[in-house]
This record gives structure tokens, sequence and C-alpha cells, in this order.
């Protein structure tokens, strides 16, 4: 029998909170509230995720096969016999490592855009998102310059330009 390859392309563009879920199970092992403390920890808190929002996806996570739920637990005399305990599977590391990759891309398209124009500055704007482009109220965006990439977290416009604003002052005041 051969085994189909996976095609992670139907799931991306992810999220925000869907690609740092799968970024946290990545080194291993987690329960619930070890994944929101390891978002946190990693996203220096611009990613929060809520319990509710976490359990959805890990519900969809685990429906979909890009996450399973472990059978083995640790020591319980070391912890609460009422955790689950999540794991990324190969189809969830597949769809991270997409993701991550799209992401770059846009990147590296935005420094090339920075080189060819002679700029400063490019805002890359990320409109794939259905929480973020032209025809909604947010947006986020990842600033391009020759210092390196910062992303502005998924915010109102009107916070996004001040984002963008401030690091414009920051480029001018060298």
């Amino acid at each position: 029998m051969v085994k189909r390859s996976f095609d992670p392309d139907p799931y991306l563009p992810l999220t925000p909170p869907m690609f740092q879920l799968l970024l946290a199970l990545a080194d291993g092992d987690k329960h619930g509230y070890a994944i929101i403390k390891e978002v946190h920890r990693r996203t220096d808190g611009r990613v929060r995720l809520s319990a509710g929002t976490l359990y959805a996806l890990i519900r969809r996570f685990v429906q979909d096969g890009l996450i399973v739920e472990c059978d083995e637990r640790p020591d319980p005399s070391l912890d609460d016999e009422r955790r689950r305990y999540y794991r990324l599977s190969d189809n969830g590391r597949a769809v991270a490592s997409a993701e991550a990759r799209r992401m770059e891309e846009a990147v590296d398209h935005a420094r090339a855009k920075l080189a060819a124009k002679r700029c400063d500055l490019v805002v890359a704007n990320d409109v794939s998102q259905p929480d973020a482009g032209f025809a909604v109220d947010t947006n986020r965006v990842t600033l391009v310059d020759a210092r390196g990439a910062v992303e502005v977290p998924l915010a109102g416009k009107d916070e996004v330009a001040h984002g963008i604003l401030d690091r414009v002052v920051e480029l001018l005041r060298g």
C-alpha cells in the first residue's frame, strides 16, 4: 500500500493563535495551561490565547489530525490527573513548517521591494486572513526595514497606523 503524501496548503494561512499553538507543541507534549503560558512567553504577550479559543483550536486540530491527545502521562504524583496532554502530529508539523515558509516568503518579498525601490520601510500587509485587510476594521502587518522585520499584531487600523508611525519615528531618529 502506497502512503499518500500530506498537503498542508489547504490549512493555510493560519491565524497567529493557530500558528502559535502548533509552535508551542513543536518542542514537546503540553497540557492546555502550559500551551497558554508558552504562547505568552514566546510572543511576549502579543498573542493571547483564552481558554475558550485554545480548546476550540485543540478540538479542530485533533479532528483534522494536526495534533493528538497523548496516552502517556507524567508521573501522577507530579501532575493533576484531570489534565489532558497534546502532541504535534507529523501533519501538524508539516502545516507549521508550511506556514513559517509562507510568512518568510512574504517578508522576503518585502525585503526585495525595499531594495528595489530603495525605500527605508516597507509595510507588508497580509490580507489573506478574514480578520485583516480591506473589508474589515482590523489589520496586521509586518514592518520591514534594513534592521529587520517587526510584526504589528492584529489591531484596529488606527492602532496599526500608530505602530507604523512609531517605526518611522525610530528610523528618523537613527
